[in-house]
């Protein structure tokens, strides 16, 4: 008895064992995740996009823009192009920006869209769809061409538009798209079509073979062309003897003859 209280006076009250490092790690980790979910919910730091930064190296061939294709072009030439297509080649393919190629391609006058896409390892392809020529503008700054969509295209020589019709009057490019949907609905008609003049930027008077004058409404513009091309095929109206046919009225064709005698013209 006595030699176990003396070896318990020797090794005195018993010391508390020691934490295992494990739980001080977790309980740093759990600090830190506190503080983090702390950010989280007062909003934290704004995020910011992923960049890919290009060192200042030149990159590996694997990853380089070696090639780039253009397609689509038309009117657009290679030495409005190659600029562009310069700029691009020795790029690191991943850090293109395809937005920002874009946009400059569609800054070419001939370009109304531009894709761009990657065909990894090493080639770009730039899709272009350019404006299709649908009229020539008569303006008081001259004859400026006018794409299908509206827009006015800055070319230089027209010569080679010469079949196209011509617009008249303010605001006529503008209000062309909403044509040249309707003439998309009857192609046949769209090769005859000779002029459109634009009464008070409100409506449309249309020449035929230059000579038969179609007056459309203001309002209700779709029904009355209806009408009007219903006319054409199921009656043959532009081989007949019409100078004039009235579709202001909403439900009315008025036909007026090329005769004097007839003059008071027919309802159709």
């Amino acid at each position: 008895m006595r030699s176990i209280g003396r070896l318990g006076q020797r090794l005195g009250p018993p010391r508390p064992r020691p934490r295992p490092r494990r739980w001080g790690r977790a309980l740093a980790f759990g600090v830190t995740a506190l503080a983090a979910t702390g950010l989280l919910a007062a909003g934290g730091p704004p995020s910011r996009p992923w960049t890919l930064d290009a060192p200042a190296l030149p990159w590996p061939e694997g990853l380089r823009v070696d090639r780039v294709e253009v397609v689509g072009t038309v009117r657009t030439s290679a030495a409005e192009l190659e600029p562009l297509v310069a700029g691009l080649r020795g790029q690191n393919i991943l850090a293109v920006d395809p937005y920002a190629v874009q946009n400059r391609f569609e800054e070419l006058a001939w370009v109304e869209r531009a894709k761009v896409r990657r065909l990894l390892p090493n080639t770009l392809v730039v899709e272009l769809r350019e404006y299709r020529p649908g009229a020539v503008w008569r303006s008081s700054e001259g004859l400026r061409l006018v794409a299908s969509s509206g827009q006015t295209i800055p070319a230089a020589d027209l010569g080679s538009f010469r079949r196209l019709p011509v617009l008249y009057g303010e605001g006529a490019p503008r209000a062309f798209a909403e044509l040249s949907a309707l003439f998309a609905e009857a192609p046949e008609l769209a090769s005859r079509l000779s002029a459109a003049v634009r009464i008070g930027d409100r409506r449309w008077d249309l020449y035929f073979d230059g000579r038969l004058r179609v007056r459309l409404p203001e309002r209700g513009l779709e029904p009355a062309w209806r009408r009007f091309v219903a006319a054409v095929r199921d009656r043959q109206l532009l081989a007949r003897a019409v100078r004039e046919v009235d579709l202001r009225h909403p439900g009315w064709l008025v036909v007026r003859p090329e005769t004097a005698a007839a003059a008071a013209g027919e309802r159709t």
